[in-house]
């Protein structure tokens, strides 16, 4: 890091590769631009909760934070964070990997810090990878940041139907829901049907009781959709594909990877804004022609296989 660029600096990226002791940090703190907008803070094993606070005051302007894995960050930082930056728009709290590192910030922790927050317009949230965040913590969550429009809680395998619903219901302008791995149902999708309409980017990937019937009452309801990603959902199939490509007008990107789909709908081609469809490890098969111009994947060129060819599905 060149330290003579950092008063002028509106994002700031920091990781082990840049700040490996105490004192790098501390020095980059002293000379960090007051009105610093982005800061991320990746896998800083010496970052502490008094950098965080003299960050938090130094920086109260921030609007876009991320910390991920800074295992010795607390709810004493945190709390400071949430209570000088009282313009954040984006908050995300992420733990590398699948399994969960030591971290001194635990579930309860970071519902308290949220409690405690005097943000007034957070619009994106993202807590991937706490285990142990439940559908009661994330209803508290949910009635301090009523303001969200974007949820990210990947991984969060305690989070269930009622979680998500208290969430839905506390913040009704969310317009992208990500919900990887966590104990969500058909009832969850049923619900995002009803409730939030204007949805545009779903992602219940890795959740093994959604099936068609939740796809279906989505694709039925949420006409403004662009993305949405079920993969790894066995108990999908074609149908669902069927669904999303005659109701979805809008969509641009279905992700059925690894699911039960065993056909490419002709419906499809109804979908002339649909940029990428994946079907990988399904039974499912694209077309493809002999010669170089091997077709795995973009639908404009699938689409443009089967007019050209005069096929059909």
């Amino acid at each position: 890091i060149s330290l003579e660029s950092l008063p002028g600096l509106e994002s700031l990226e920091l990781n082990q590769s840049t700040c490996t002791a105490n004192q790098a940090i501390a020095s980059v703190i002293i000379f960090v631009n007051p009105y610093l907008k982005r800061l991320k803070l990746n896998n800083l094993e010496h970052l502490a909760d008094e950098d965080l606070i003299l960050l938090s005051e130094r920086c109260s302007e921030l609007t876009d934070v991320l910390i991920n894995s800074c295992r010795n960050i607390s709810h004493k930082g945190l709390i400071h964070l949430l209570q000088n930056c009282r313009g954040l728009q984006s908050l995300s709290l992420i733990r590398s990997g699948l399994g969960c590192i030591p971290w001194a910030l635990s579930e309860y922790d970071f519902t308290t810090s949220c409690l405690r927050s005097k943000i007034t317009a957070l619009s994106s949230l993202q807590v991937v990878n706490f285990p142990r965040l439940n559908d009661a913590t994330l209803d508290r969550i949910s009635q301090t940041f009523r303001t969200l429009t974007s949820a990210n809680l990947s991984y969060c395998s305690a989070v269930g139907d009622n979680g998500v619903r208290h969430l839905i219901m506390n913040c009704p302008n969310i317009t992208s829901l990500t919900l990887v791995k966590t104990g969500v149902t058909d009832e969850t999708l049923r619900l995002v049907s009803f409730q939030l309409k204007s949805i545009a980017y779903f992602n219940v990937s890795g959740c093994p009781q959604i099936s068609d019937d939740g796809i279906q009452a989505v694709a039925q309801n949420c006409f403004h959709l662009k993305s949405i990603d079920a993969s790894k959902c066995s108990l999908i199939t074609e149908q669902s594909l069927v669904q999303l490509t005659q109701h979805c007008n809008d969509i641009r990107e279905i992700v059925l990877s690894e699911t039960n789909v065993s056909k490419i709908p002709e419906s499809i081609l109804w979908c002339t804004r649909l940029e990428r469809l994946d079907i990988t490890n399904t039974t499912a098969e694209l077309p493809y022609q002999s010669d170089d111009n091997v077709i795995r994947g973009g639908l404009k060129e699938i689409m443009e296989y089967f007019i050209e060819s005069n096929l059909t599905f």
